[in-house]
């Protein structure tokens, strides 16, 4: 809790900083460094130039600490991820999804990242909501986080899906140099994919090689998307 009262208390700061109204540019004790500073930023000469960097600085700042709240949000009890079901089809959609074993985890930052990694539907689930903060990011979440711990930022696997972000989910079914890959993926209202979820090779059983799954995995994904149908509504 000492860490999250930090963030807000960041986060609050930071949106003072950002918003208290700055100087007045036509200010006479202002003119000299204004001076000063126009002639070292020649071509641009303008007043507004000059301030763009300051006003950057302040929403990065503002950005940064918002973001900090949502590292350090803590989780509620795994129970009150259990409750979420009856107000999130996809809580219940990934309850019902636990059978798939190994998994693998994958987002793409547009920015210029990918991020991948081996987890489970089984891992511990919890709660937590961002109330504020940047668009996008303020919403209700769940959290797996697995194997050796539940606790946030003790486990050595977390992913945190905003369920209001999430529109619907979609199975395909696609092809990898190595065989058929089986996923499902989770997308926003845009058709933007958030998260895709496929089959994790069984790496351990294949002498340490990709392309073959653990016996039964494949027919419980296929059992599942039976189920829910291959494009899963979540909203409207």
């Amino acid at each position: 809790w000492r860490s999250m009262a930090f963030a807000i208390a960041a986060t609050l700061s930071a949106s003072v900083q950002a918003f208290i109204p700055m100087a007045n540019m036509n200010s006479p004790s202002l003119r000299p460094m204004l001076s000063v500073a126009m002639a070292a930023a020649a071509p641009h000469t303008d007043p507004e130039h000059i301030m763009k960097p300051y006003l950057a600085r302040r929403a990065a700042i503002f950005s940064f600490a918002a973001a900090g709240v949502a590292v350090l949000a803590p989780a509620r009890s795994a129970q009150a991820a259990e409750d979420l079901a009856a107000s999130y089809k996809l809580v219940e959609f990934l309850q019902d999804a636990k059978s798939l074993g190994n998994v693998r985890f994958t987002t793409v930052n547009t920015f210029g990242s990918v991020v991948e990694g081996a987890g489970r539907l089984d891992f511990e689930m919890n709660a937590f909501e961002i109330p504020m903060g940047t668009p996008g990011m303020i919403g209700q979440y769940i959290r797996f986080s697995g194997p050796n711990s539940g606790e946030h930022l003790v486990a050595n696997f977390e992913c945190s899906i905003n369920l209001d972000n999430c529109n619907k989910v979609e199975f395909v079914e696609l092809y990898g140099p190595l065989g058929p890959l089986y996923c499902f993926r989770i997308v926003d209202a845009k058709g933007g994919k958030i998260v895709t979820v496929s089959l994790n090779y069984d790496v351990e059983g294949n002498g340490n090689k990709g392309g073959t799954y653990k016996k039964g995995q494949v027919e419980n994904f296929q059992a599942l998307r039976k189920k829910w149908g291959d494009v899963i509504k979540l909203q409207g």
